[in-house]
């Protein structure tokens, strides 16, 4: 179905398991586990960003848990000055995952918002799962000033 045409919202997802109570004997407590997935309505505009990479606009999913910017090897192919790929022996994780995501090599580039540039280590991932702006660049590309 192509690219879901960018939704503006996400459906809401809830799920509630419970457990009648025991009626055997027993002398251990009855549990009862509820599972509740909510899902925000936060806007396209909200989560994603378009930046310049080398002067070509890239959308960008800004991802405040990442540590490193990411893009696909897709968006990479689409790249018209496209920076040669170094090997690297970074491992980068999906939250919750032990397997290290497929890496096919890093490069630096200029990464510009409207107002600011900031130089940064990309990382290109096999297939065409996205591309991931990390918080610091998100911070360095908006002028966001960090707690400490």
């Amino acid at each position: 179905m192509g690219e879901n045409k960018q939704r503006k919202q996400q459906a809401k997802a809830v799920g509630i398991s419970q457990s009648e109570p025991n009626t055997e004997s027993s002398e251990e407590e009855d549990y009862v586990i509820n599972y509740v997935y909510t899902v925000s309505q936060e806007t396209r505009e909200k989560t994603h960003a378009t930046v310049k990479i080398n002067g070509q606009d890239v959308l960008f999913l800004v991802d405040t848990g990442a540590t490193v910017d990411i893009i696909d090897s897709t968006t990479y192919a689409k790249l018209k000055r496209k920076s040669s790929l170094r090997k690297s022996s970074t491992k980068i994780y999906a939250y919750g995952f032990h397997t290290p995501l497929p890496l096919n090599g890093q490069f630096q580039a200029t990464l510009e918002s409207k107002k600011r540039y900031t130089v940064s280590q990309i990382y290109v991932i096999d297939g065409a799962g996205g591309n991931l702006l990390c918080a610091k660049t998100a911070q360095d590309l908006v002028g966001l000033g960090r707690a400490n």
